[in-house]
């Protein structure tokens, strides 16, 4: 068996997990030239994580390496977003006594600023919530959310529940995309509400090979199948 022919055999195997992660739901992410808000920030392995070298060792930190973020907001004021990949050991009920029904939920860390528990999720209808990108919500009414959960209108596994939050100054987030710092892609709501609990494949892996090219190549060299 030829090397191209292995290579070819591994691919289809990833497409096979990819199914069976998102349970059949077509997901996709293609590139992005600019943040916006609604978009994935994918970190480089060359500014955080095991490829540093001495000069950009200083400016990386741990909890980005491999970092998956949705960016909420982008504008003059500045940047923000949620870590979508950093799982904590913590439940929703640990932290707070203000989220009924929701206690068994798991929680996120959201990023390394700010406080309090942020929340995405799908539904429309939900109070208190105000749109990302089309089928993308940020916020909740607690009560309300609980309405729909006891009615069976929901069930608790449609939210997801982050801890503090990711921040950049003015300016700040663009200068470090035009230094290479952020991969960027738009992606299906799909590959953002998914919970990231025991996934076969890292979302960090999985959305550069959904952004193919260039960027499957990224994510095989970081695996050392290059």
């Amino acid at each position: 068996k030829n090397i191209e022919e292995a290579w070819e055999e591994k691919l289809a195997r990833n497409r096979q997990l990819s199914k069976g992660q998102f349970e059949e739901t077509p997901v996709w992410a293609h590139e992005v030239a600019a943040p916006e808000r609604g978009c994935l920030l994918l970190a480089s392995d060359t500014h955080f994580g095991k490829n540093d070298t001495p000069l950009t060792k200083a400016v990386s930190q741990s909890h980005f390496t491999q970092a998956v973020i949705v960016l909420v907001e982008h504008g003059a004021r500045g940047s923000a977003g949620l870590l979508l990949n950093r799982p904590t050991p913590y439940k929703i009920g640990s932290v707070t006594d203000r989220l009924p029904g929701f206690e068994q939920c798991p929680l996120y860390l959201g990023g390394d600023v700010g406080d309090g528990v942020q929340v995405l999720h799908g539904v429309s209808e939900l109070s208190g919530s105000r749109q990302i990108l089309n089928g993308l919500w940020m916020g909740v009414d607690p009560w309300h959310a609980r309405e729909l959960i006891d009615s069976r209108e929901r069930e608790p596994g449609d939210f997801r529940f982050f801890y503090r939050y990711a921040s950049w100054a003015p300016g700040q987030l663009d200068a470090e995309v035009k230094q290479g710092m952020w991969h960027l892609a738009a992606c299906s709501k799909e590959l953002v509400l998914h919970h990231n609990l025991q996934l076969r494949k890292p979302l960090w892996r999985e959305v550069l090979e959904l952004m193919g090219g260039k960027y499957e190549l990224i994510s095989r060299g970081a695996y050392g199948e290059l």
